[in-house]
């Protein structure tokens, strides 16, 4: 369930940044981007949707 809800926060982070980059046509939706994948990783509340990785996962 958590990898759902980190799919459906990263597609709204990317629905809202072309939302902006529409507006701004000056500046590359790619920057818009970067910078909300930014924000998602800095902001703490969404930290708890990214799952953790399991470097142990191939080798127990």
């Amino acid at each position: 369930m958590s990898m759902l809800i980190t799919l459906f926060v990263v597609l709204v982070a990317v629905a809202i940044s072309e939302l902006v980059a529409r507006l701004l046509p000056r500046i590359s939706s790619t920057y818009f981007n970067l910078l909300f994948g930014i924000l998602l990783a800095a902001w703490p509340l969404t930290n708890q949707y990214i799952p953790s990785f399991d470097n142990d996962f191939l080798w127990s």
